[in-house]
């Protein structure tokens, strides 16, 4: 995938996906996350109707057999986010990034760097939309955090600071 040999890519992972359905079950975590990385294949790949059925299915196992307070299901949700992103489907990438700040802020609080990246995502979907005064606060919290628990030398306070700057 790396590489950019897709072919390859997507026959290991679907081999791989086989075999843990056969071995483990499709309800299992290490199924999703055969799921999960032939999302993330597909996204690439530009197929994506595919890619969101994979990340849909990845998602449900993942919250049934994970909970919904695990990493790997807002990694999900995340990606499933911004897929609906880049394909201008604002609402429902609206829905699952407002999740995912929820589950970040109860998982991490809301002093993490990965409460900040959730906050920087949703301001960033704010800009896309207009709704500029959304995402200045976004981004303006996100900034403080980012001061606050990575320092001011660091690439996500200085990515704060440039999407402050291409807001304004």
């Amino acid at each position: 995938h790396r590489m950019g040999n897709f072919a390859k890519a997507q026959a290991y992972h679907l081999e791989a996906k086989e075999i843990r359905s056969k071995v483990l079950g499709k309800e299992d975590p290490y199924y999703a996350a055969s799921l999960y990385n032939l999302g993330m294949l597909c996204n690439e790949m530009g197929t994506y109707d595919e890619a969101e059925q994979y990340f849909l299915e990845a998602k449900e196992i993942q919250a049934k057999a994970l909970g919904r307070e695990n990493s790997e299901y807002v990694a999900t949700l995340g990606r499933l986010a911004t897929l609906y992103f880049n394909q201008g489907k604002y609402e429902q990438s609206e829905r699952l990034n407002l999740d995912v700040k929820d589950i970040r802020e109860k998982m991490t609080g809301k002093e993490s760097p990965q409460y900040a990246q959730s906050l920087n995502n949703l301001a960033s979907l704010y800009m896309a939309t207009g709704q500029f005064d959304l995402a200045e606060q976004y981004y303006l919290e996100a900034r403080a955090i980012r001061e606050k628990t990575v320092g001011k030398e660091d690439k996500d306070y200085a990515a704060s600071l440039g999407n402050l700057g291409i807001l304004y």
